[in-house]
């Protein structure tokens, strides 16, 4: 199979899960996020994440054509830089965070929770359609 049909694949039900699950759970993911933002460790945690999922994308599959691959690069490419920024600067990523409101923070992840649905229907789209 090809790299760019597995991960469309692979990203695309995992973001849709993902998306679905926030809205389903969502007084959850607002207790997971309080948790999240008032702990160092977890930052790190997430970035180094962020990092090894960020690296394999990005060695795996680097295709910078004009077409629906370029989706998959650019989200391993902001994994990886999610991760090194996460990972290098904890303390600073949670100075930030803190400044941020509850309901500010909670709007943020629920548009991001839009985003990554849609960008899980694009991907799921070209991943089983081909």
């Amino acid at each position: 199979m090809d790299t760019s049909l597995f991960l469309a694949k692979v990203i695309g039900l995992v973001f849709l899960i993902f998306a679905i699950s926030i809205c389903i759970a969502k007084s959850q993911y607002q207790t997971v996020l309080k948790d999240l933002i008032t702990h160092p460790a977890l930052i790190l945690l997430t970035g180094t994440f962020n990092l090894i999922i960020g690296v394999l994308i990005v060695v795996s599959h680097n295709i910078w054509e004009l077409d629906w691959r370029i989706l998959i690069t650019l989200i391993g490419w902001l994994l990886l830089l999610r991760g090194i920024i996460w990972t290098t600067f904890p303390k600073i990523i949670l100075t930030n965070v803190t400044r941020l409101s509850e309901t500010q923070i909670f709007r943020i992840l629920y548009i991001s929770a839009v985003v990554i649905f849609i960008i899980g229907i694009v991907l799921c789209y070209f991943g089983f359609k081909i």
